[in-house]
């Protein structure tokens, strides 16, 4: 069996993401949702007084989520570490399936 607590490779890059830019789980949520590329997401440049158009990149996240689909935040907020034992999960019932499945039934000849 395998360890309950691991986390799979594909959730990693979305959980130092969080906590390098200080994003709640419903950002990272958002971000996914809307296909960012969580090897591009950065920081924006500090606020810049010639450039008012600048956000934090929370509220980037949000006013993306928003424009695409009209609501400030999803309806079922899910953690990184929420979604990965729901993943583990998963594998872990289609593993006990497969070894489940029974023996195929081996055909007796007519002959004998």
């Amino acid at each position: 069996m395998a360890n309950p607590n691991r986390i799979p490779n594909k959730f990693k890059p979305w959980i130092a993401v969080r906590k390098k830019f200080g994003l709640s789980h419903t950002h990272v949520q958002m971000a996914r949702e809307m296909g960012m590329d969580v090897k591009r997401i950065r920081q924006p440049a500090k606020p810049d007084p010639n450039m008012p158009g600048r956000l934090p990149l929370n509220k980037y996240i949000e006013k993306l989520y928003f424009d695409r689909f009209g609501k400030t935040e999803p309806d079922d907020v899910k953690s990184m570490e929420d979604l990965a034992a729901e993943h583990m999960a998963r594998r872990e019932a289609k593993k006990a399936a497969k070894e489940n499945v029974a023996e195929p039934v081996k055909r007796v000849s007519e002959e004998e």
